[in-house]
């Protein structure tokens, strides 16, 4: 009986060797902090940045609410025209493969 372990594993070696595939993927974290204040009636765009997982950051409102006129693209990218001034505290989910991440912003 032929073991079928040792070729998958010698795949692995060779794309590990050559930096295609790794052992250690950094921590999953918003690289972001705090989010700029936008100004009612004029357009508004902020990018989310993050770090570590495994790429492909899935980013969405995991509760609260993001100030009226704005919205959030998978992709990051907070956008639109401000309708209402005031404070709002929203907590937003980072995603990439299977790990996730919560960071709350007040705005």
């Amino acid at each position: 009986m032929r073991h079928t372990l040792l070729p998958r594993f010698a795949v692995f070696v060779c794309l590990f060797l050559l930096g295609l595939a790794r052992l250690d993927a950094q921590a999953l974290a918003f690289v972001t902090q705090s989010v700029n204040a936008g100004t009612v009636g004029q357009n508004y765009v902020f990018t989310l940045e993050a770090t570590g997982g495994i790429g492909n950051y899935q980013y969405s409102v995991n509760s609260g609410f993001l100030p009226p006129g704005l919205s959030l693209s998978i992709g990051g990218v907070l956008q639109g025209t401000p309708t209402t001034a005031g404070s709002y505290i929203y907590t937003l989910r980072l995603q990439s493969g299977t790990a996730s991440e919560l960071k709350t912003f007040n705005q």
